[in-house]
C-alpha cells in the first residue's frame, strides 16, 4: 500500500503513483485513527520523515529514511524502527540514498532479523 497525503501529491508523486502495478493500493485520505489502524495490520512499513513515519507507535516495525534532517533529532523513538541515511561524503538526500540498502533493511525486517541491522 502506498499512503499519499497533500505533501506528496504537491511533490509531484502523483506521476510515481500511475506507473505502480494494479496490486498497490494507494491510500489518499483517511483520518489519523484509521491510519493508526491500518498501520497495525502491516508487516513493516517504510517512509520518508514524515508524521506518518512517526506512527510507528502502533507497533509495528518500521524502516524511516532519512535525506538531510538528523534523525538523532527527529528520528522515530522505537525499539521497531529502523533508521537509514546516505552516507557522507555524498548529498544528504533521499536520491543519495542506495535502493538496495532500503530492499536490504526492509528484508532483513520482514525476515525478523532487524536487530542485526544498525539503527
Amino acid at each position: 500500500m502506498v499512503i499519499c497525503g497533500p505533501a506528496e501529491e504537491e511533490r509531484r508523486i502523483g506521476r510515481l503513483l500511475t506507473t505502480l502495478s494494479p496490486l498497490w493500493k494507494v491510500l489518499r485520505t483517511a483520518s489519523l485513527p484509521e491510519l493508526a489502524a491500518i498501520l497495525a495490520r502491516c508487516a513493516v512499513f517504510a517512509g520518508h520523515d514524515s508524521g506518518v513515519t512517526h506512527l510507528v507507535a502502533v507497533g509495528i516495525r518500521a524502516l524511516a529514511l532519512f535525506g538531510s534532517t538528523d534523525p538523532r533529532m527527529w528520528g522515530p523513538r522505537s525499539e521497531r524502527a529502523c533508521v537509514i541515511q546516505p552516507a557522507p561524503p555524498g548529498p544528504l538526500g533521499l536520491n543519495s540514498l542506495p535502493a538496495e540498502a532500503v530492499i536490504w533493511t526492509l528484508r532483513a525486517m520482514l525476515d525478523a532479523t532487524s536487530d542485526s541491522v544498525p539503527s
